[in-house]
């Protein structure tokens, strides 16, 4: 057996809420066994959270849904003990009971809770979301209708969703994602729950609204002495809430201990390299973002059970770049020109009447972005960032305003004026990486014919040809050619993002519009990810506008940034000048709010 590097644990000798023991959960596939969780042992304690750490892949969330009884088939635990100790002292195995049983039944969401990664696939879309609320509390809970509305209501206020009366009465798909993810964790927390599992709750939301659910979790936990399993990528959540963090990989638990011990001494090679790739606000820039693939011995990615924990991580350097002198630029750098761009959303009215109110998704919008460089817009959700890339592309009409797309063969061409043939063209020359590729690929299209028919609309080429040149755009964007017959569901996440970067890329292009295309990234893909996209901006002379919440991908990857808020840009300044000397009171917000890879650095609560 595996030994598994420990750490000293104040809450060793104390009862824990859950104890898992050598739990094995398998999925039984056609192409064989895959051992999704693999001889797992945990305790989980009340009033503590609990985060646990790792890449896409590693189990986490297979673990953390094999608690409550729901993996999908054809997933099954098939050995080991999950023992959850109720409010009276009893203790009962969840791994032993049937499925549909009572118990179960009562376990879930009264006892234990969960939130998804993924609100969508959680919410019912044809079901207001107070009524959604109401339900679960009603379910679970002794109470009346109009009490289960009154909390649900002051819950919906609570996550920080505004107007939470009117937002009450709204269907899913009227809200934002990070609404949605809000009004989930709202119906997590409905039930009083003893035990609350978050599965990545945070990823969608911007570093404000992050704060705020993470700030309401704690607050919550000690309020009601909860026990809280957090599975995330993000280093700083980590280092921000954790207590106990239990490090995964390929089904396995690698490391575990106090929040302090891992981060300051960890022992074992994966946490090693897993903390040495997060991109970081603090420090000096690196040219690259160190890979997990690199930090890691030789052989360890293909068979990590036969490396001792006690192996030594392999030298790698990382170059660094000190702060740069701002560049100036000339007028005929320009790629892009946005002026006073306005995009009004009309709200009110109905069929008969004339809208009563307007809201100003984008107001008086107006940049340059110069060839070769990245820009960055950063702001929280519903700043009117993703309006905005969507104006600049024509996907959405904007309300007034020009965009002048300046290119290098052909004439400058103003978006908001141009019509379907001139957008035709112009999107072979400016092209869109998406936050989430699953929603934007054809599932029942293959890879030669997902990115074949971006070349096929620019250029007619025969199958052969057709063929060569995905092929070369797989290795450009990091996969492989013999991926070319494979369909999107058959790709981990951050291959699908490497599959939306190479169908961007399938026209040549001399802008690409990157909205959020990292940010549901787990830490190690993420790193490759921005590397990638920086190499193919260096092969191709590459524009970028870079569109992100995520502040320490911004010190990483951009040149000059313009900060977002309520419509307007508030702040438009170089990288460097905006994380040395932010001038507006809400981007000193935004990177206050940034969680600090470092306990020792935690804000108070």
């Amino acid at each position: 057996m595996q030994q598994i590097p420990m750490h000293n644990n104040p809450q060793s000798d104390t009862a824990p809420l859950v104890k898992i023991r050598g739990l094995k959960t398998q999925f039984f596939t056609e192409d064989g066994i895959v051992k999704a969780v693999d001889d797992v042992d945990l305790d989980i304690h009340s009033n503590r959270t609990l985060c646990i750490l790792g890449e896409s892949g590693s189990g986490k969330s297979i673990m953390a849904r094999s608690i409550l009884r729901i993996v999908d088939n054809p997933g099954r635990i098939v050995e080991g003990s999950i023992h959850y100790r109720s409010a009276d002292g009893r203790e009962v195995d969840l791994a032993k009971e049937r499925h549909g049983s009572r118990l179960l039944r009562d376990v879930r969401g009264q006892d234990i809770s969960m939130i998804f990664q993924e609100p969508m696939s959680s919410l019912g879309p044809i079901t207001k979301i107070g009524q959604q609320i109401v339900e679960t509390i009603r379910l679970h809970r002794n109470v009346t209708k109009a009490e289960a509305k009154a909390e649900a209501i002051h819950l919906l206020d609570r996550v920080g969703i505004p107007r939470p009366a009117e937002r009450f009465e709204a269907y899913p798909f009227e809200l934002s994602g990070g609404m949605r993810q809000r009004a989930m964790i709202a119906m997590a927390l409905s039930c009083q729950p003893r035990l609350l599992i978050a599965d990545e709750p945070t990823t969608a939301l911007d570093v404000t609204t992050q704060a705020q659910i993470l700030d309401l979790i704690a607050e919550l936990k000690q309020e009601r002495q909860m026990g809280v399993m957090l599975i995330t990528h993000d280093m700083g959540v980590v280092a921000e809430v954790a207590e106990d963090v239990a490090v995964m990989y390929s089904g396995k638990i690698v490391e575990r201990g106090d929040v302090y011990s891992v981060f300051e001494n960890p022992k074992h090679p994966y946490t090693k390299a897993l903390l040495a790739s997060a991109p970081r606000l603090g420090g000096i820039r690196r040219r690259r973002l160190p890979d997990i693939r690199e930090l890691l011995p030789p052989g360890y990615m293909n068979n990590p059970a036969n490396l001792s924990p006690d192996a030594r991580l392999e030298g790698h350097k990382v170059a660094e770049i000190a702060p740069a002198e701002p560049k100036t630029h000339n007028e005929e750098d320009r790629i892009l020109e946005v002026k006073n761009l306005n995009v009004h959303f009309p709200i009110g009215g109905g069929v008969f009447s004339k809208s009563t109110d307007v809201v100003k998704a984008c107001d008086e919008i107006s940049f340059d972005v110069y060839r070769g460089e990245t820009f960055g817009i950063v702001g929280e959700s519903g700043s009117g960032k993703t309006s905005l890339s969507r104006a600049i592309m024509r996907i959405l009409d904007p309300t007034s305003g020009e965009v002048l797309f300046h290119r290098k063969a052909k004439p400058t061409v103003d978006l908001t004026q141009a019509n379907k043939s001139e957008l035709r063209d112009v999107w072979r020359d400016m092209r869109m990486v998406f936050q989430d590729p699953q929603s934007s690929l054809n599932p029942r299209l293959r890879v030669i014919d997902l990115v074949g028919q971006c070349l096929q609309k620019a250029e007619s080429l025969g199958r052969r040809d057709l063929q060569a040149r995905v092929s070369d755009l797989l290795v450009q964007a990091g996969l492989k050619t013999e991926f070319l017959l494979r369909y999107p569901g058959a790709f981990s996440g951050g291959q699908r993002q490497r599959l939306g970067i190479a169908r961007a890329l399938a026209t040549n292009p001399e802008l690409v519009i990157a909205d959020e295309a990292v940010s549901a990234l787990d830490v190690s893909i993420q790193a490759q990810m921005l590397n990638l996209l920086q190499d193919l901006q260096d092969e191709f002379d590459l524009t970028y506008l870079f569109i992100t919440h995520d502040l320490s991908v911004v010190k990483h990857i951009c040149d000059r940034v313009a900060v977002m808020y309520q419509g307007k840009i508030v702040e438009l300044t170089t990288r460097d000048e905006l994380f040395a000397n932010p001038k507006h009171p809400y981007t000193k917000k935004l990177l206050a709010a940034v969680p600090n890879p470092d306990p020792r650095m935690r804000k108070a609560s």
